[in-house]
């Protein structure tokens, strides 16, 4: 086996693992293979050929979903995080029904790091949300703690996106490495959805946008995945 074959075959190796049902292990996995990638100017495509045949894309559902009043941020996660992770977001609901649920177009394995860092994220912000209306029940209206929750949110997207354009700034060799497949793309532009909606009232809850914001700067799934 000469040097290059060894490459691609850990490549091969650190992708099944980026599929494995330990979240932390899947994603040091997949945050290995990128580097890899980089470092020797291998494309996705130069190992997916090798498996061509037993690829392809799903459209599936996360499970989780939101309204446009009450949780907006959370179609705006699934955007952002599957924007840089080869898949893309849509919702979908029933006619005249105000629920919309998530869902992610993507190859199998690419499906299933973007939903595990989607879910751990969206915990995240809605455990934050939690405190947040506990801390403020007696002071607040049920008006006004559903703006604060959604402020937070969306400064939370807002770090998160911050971080990572930064990446692609500092890395820019990851753009080869990360675009969307050409096969999602034709699944998504055939669909209608709004990339991104929803009001933030950042004239009274200016301070909770702002405490979103730095924990979306702070957003490291490898931290907190496994558990």
């Amino acid at each position: 086996m000469n040097a290059n074959d060894k490459i691609m075959d850990k490549l091969e190796k650190l992708l099944r693992l980026a599929g494995s049902s330990n979240e932390n292990e899947a994603y040091v996995a997949a945050q290995k293979a990128q580097e890899l990638f980089v470092k020797y100017n291998i494309s996705r495509n130069d190992v997916d050929r090798l498996h061509h045949d037993t690829r392809r894309v799903v459209q599936k559902s996360t499970g989780i979903s939101c309204t446009a009043m009450t949780d907006p941020w959370v179609i705006n996660l699934a955007c952002v995080i599957a924007d840089n992770h080869k898949c893309k977001a849509f919702r979908y609901q029933a006619p005249r029904a105000r629920l919309m649920t998530i869902g992610f177009i993507g190859f199998e394995e690419d499906f299933e790091f973007c939903f595990r860092i989607f879910k751990y994220a969206y915990n995240c912000v809605t455990e934050r949300c939690k405190e947040l209306r506990a801390r403020y029940k007696s002071a607040y209206t049920a008006g006004q703690l559903r703006e604060a929750a959604n402020a937070y949110g969306a400064g939370f997207v807002s770090g998160l996106r911050a971080v990572y354009r930064k990446q692609q700034e500092e890395h820019q060799e990851w753009g080869l490495v990360l675009v969307t497949p050409t096969e999602v793309n034709d699944i998504f532009q055939k669909m209608s959805n709004p990339k991104a909606f929803g009001k933030v009232n950042l004239s009274e809850h200016g301070a909770e946008y702002n405490r979103g914001y730095r924990d979306g700067l702070n957003f490291d799934p490898s931290s907190k995945l496994a558990g």
